[in-house]
């Protein structure tokens, strides 16, 4: 395991955890009324409703949000199944037929070709193997989630779509197996056209306790992601045996993504490592079906997929050809080469297994074994627990390659130089745990920017191993860094405060260019939009009316491509004239857009949310840490993607963990629900956050299902 902090040189495995979790030295074990948090956990359990085998109460808190209750973990799981699909049926529905490949036999020949691509991964073929290659308890688990969704279907057949179909359980592992080769085609899809991007993903960070006003570790838990789509997040609390669990699942799964459970809790972003490649494969003609490889040769096979289209009310069938190498699927052609994609979960089908793992894990050697399964993508984790660790963790299935090739572009096929070498195994990948600075952050940032600005020897060849360039990070990463640097100690309220700031970053560094180009300016109106600019705070918040100026000042600069030196703009160095005349000619724009009438222009007249028919305005901004990315709409800019499960965690003591969280939209996709939207009224529009009330006593929840178990 390579510590980016500390050490260059490994050390046993039993080194790593350097915290005994039961050996606990924390002040906050005793609340500030000096009763010990430990006994009023053991009290609330004696008061809690005793739960019968074969039994499942769902309790529902005043956001819709389900705490579900049973004695063992597979009879939560069909709790869970039945509560997901009372507030996602449709959603988890088109899920399990996005990753199946059946979408087209439901909505017609639009999705043919996403069917193929899931065809071509054997997502529903490998899926079939559940019962051989997952663990007895994680194959019960499954089936138990997937009879829970059909309960609720038997129970109500009037929510069944026409074109639903009662889910498998295959289907579930289907999903999460879809869901984690997303990223690594994403990035063979970068690598093969040349085009590597950084991401926006999102936001996650860690403070120790001696940073904290709380004398405890806080994390914060803030990935971005579409507030639309059907992959929305789902929003839980599960309780029954060994698991006792909050987080942020995606409908159709019965595991968290991101969470906490009594002891610890996780942040994961995708990327920080290369978990595919092409490989560019010479052909002897157009048409060969075999290529040389060394100094013999390999043949191309070639195979159909029969894919069901919905066409007039009926099915028809489409046969598609597609052809497979020793490496992988070959997705293009051109003349004699060919290009195959090659992706780490090839075979790989334990998604759900791993996750529940870590949803379970009582300490960081436990969370670390879960991790060792390696059946995701490459990931990167930040990780707290109430024994005082924070930790940041590469995970996922990585390759091992040859030092000597270009991976972030395709590579020859046709050698066995090219050729993985093997996985990295979890101890290799870098670690990062209680860095003297007493935080981490990652709001897309390399593991060199978060924590320390200088490089580690040790980590210089990452870039060779993993792909991932040093010294990288976002406006938000530099953003978060300056927080975290001038706070000596953090309450918890700070912190939320810190996961909803919507100072738009590097704002002052492009006022600051625009008044120097200002000796351009000579129409009056112009220069009262550049005082109005001087005098804005930079922040994106709803009252303001700097923000809507900048916005569409920025729109200006950004449109095309831009005639501005934009490295001169932001190292502060002395701006040509091009630059100068377009800075003052696209502000001068933007103030004539924004001058029509005198009435000024409120931020929160130009972005709002949208759920249904109704609209609430939204802080924050595409180049805020409260991410808010929009399309036009009507009058108004609608947010669509950003910040999707901001969660705050305190870890005071076992059993004693505060959390608090918010997601844009509500918990339920019925518009007749009262969680159909409550969340992005009440809460995102007002940056608000909600108690997640987590291990809270049953009675103080409203109750909604007791189901028995056939």
């Amino acid at each position: 395991m390579l510590y980016l902090k500390y050490q260059e040189t490994r050390r046993q495995s039993s080194d790593y955890f350097i915290r005994d979790p039961y050996h606990i030295k924390n002040p906050c074990l005793l609340s500030r009324t000096g009763i010990d948090m430990r006994l009023l956990f053991f009290f609330a359990l004696l008061l809690s409703t005793p739960i019968q085998a074969n039994q499942v109460i769902i309790y529902r808190d005043n956001w819709g949000v389900p705490h579900i209750y049973a004695s063992t973990p597979a009879e939560v799981m069909y709790g869970f199944g039945y509560a997901q699909a009372e507030d996602r049926l449709e959603s988890m529905l088109k899920n399990y037929l996005t990753a199946t490949g059946h979408m087209a036999e439901a909505f017609g020949p639009d999705y043919i070709q996403t069917d193929f691509q899931q065809h071509l991964y054997r997502h529903e073929t490998q899926a079939h193997n559940y019962d051989k290659e997952l663990s007895p308890d994680i194959k019960t688990l499954v089936e138990s989630f997937a009879a829970g969704i059909n309960a609720f279907i038997k129970a109500h057949p009037e929510r069944m779509p026409q074109w639903g179909r009662p889910p498998q359980p295959h289907q579930v592992v289907a999903l999460a197996r879809y869901l984690a080769f997303q990223p690594l085609i994403q990035q063979a899809d970068q690598e093969f056209l040349g085009k590597p991007t950084q991401p926006i993903t999102g936001n996650q960070w860690a403070i120790s306790a001696q940073r904290s006003v709380e004398d405890a570790v806080l994390l914060c838990i803030d990935p971005f992601a579409d507030w639309h789509n059907t992959f929305r997040s789902y929003e839980a609390h599960l309780h029954g045996g060994n698991l006792h669990a909050f987080g942020f699942a995606v409908p159709g799964l019965p595991i968290f993504a991101v969470g906490h459970n009594r002891t610890l809790g996780w942040s994961a972003l995708p990327g920080g490592a290369d978990g595919a490649d092409v490989y560019d494969i010479t052909l002897d003609s157009p048409l060969a079906n075999r290529y040389k490889y060394d100094e013999s040769y390999r043949h191309i096979t070639t195979d159909t997929v029969r894919i069901g289209v919905l066409m007039d009310n009926r099915i028809e069938y489409r046969t598609r050809l597609y052809q497979q190498t020793d490496l992988g699927p070959i997705l293009q052609r051109k003349d004699t080469h060919a290009f195959a994609y090659r992706l780490a979960l090839s075979n790989e089908i334990r998604q759900i297994e791993q996750a529940y793992n870590m949803m379970t894990a009582t300490d960081q050697k436990t969370f670390f074994a879960a991790l060792s399964l390696a059946q995701g993508p490459p990931q990167r984790l930040i990780y707290g627990d109430v024994y005082g660790n924070i930790a940041y963790f590469l995970s996922g299935r990585i390759p091992q390659r040859s030092e000597f090739f270009n991976w972030t572009r395709p590579v020859s096929g046709n050698t066995s130089e090219t050729e993985w070498q093997g996985v990295h195994a979890q101890e290799t990948l870098p670690l990062m745990l209680n860095p003297d600075e007493g935080w981490i952050q990652d709001c897309d940032a390399s593991y060199d920017r978060m924590a320390s600005l200088t490089m580690p020897v040790a980590a210089q060849h990452l870039f060779h191993t993993f792909s991932y360039l040093p010294h990288a990070e976002s406006p938000r990463s530099h953003r978060m860094r300056q927080l975290l640097t001038a706070s000596s100690r953090l309450t918890l309220s700070e912190a939320i405060a810190y996961s909803q700031d919507t100072y738009a970053i590097q704002s002052e560094i492009f006022v600051r260019a625009l008044n120097i180009a200002s000796v351009q300016i000579q129409d009056t109106l112009t220069l009262n939009a550049l005082h109005q600019l001087n005098t804005w705070n930079g922040r994106a918040d709803l009252e303001t009316t700097g923000m809507p100026l900048y916005a569409r000042w920025q729109t200006y600069l950004q449109r095309d491509e831009r005639p501005i030196n934009l490295p001169q703009i932001l190292s502060f160095q002395p701006i040509g004239q091009t630059s100068t005349r377009f800075l003052v000619q696209s502000f001068t724009q933007a103030a004539q857009d924004l001058t029509t009438t005198h009435t000024p222009v409120f931020w929160k007249e130009i972005q709002q949310v949208r759920r249904g028919h109704r609209t609430w305005p939204i802080a924050g901004s595409n180049t805020s840490l409260r991410t808010v990315q929009t399309i036009p709409s009507h009058s108004f800019l609608e947010g669509i993607f950003g910040q999707s499960c901001t969660t705050l965690i305190c870890f005071r003591a076992p059993g004693n963990i505060e959390s608090h969280s918010v997601t844009p939209l509500g918990q339920s996709d019925d518009p007749r629900s009262p969680h159909y939207a409550d969340q992005a009224e009440y809460l995102f529009s007002q940056t608000q956050l909600k108690p997640t009330h987590f291990d809270i006593a049953p009675q103080k929840l409203t109750h909604q299902h007791t189901l028995q178990i056939p």
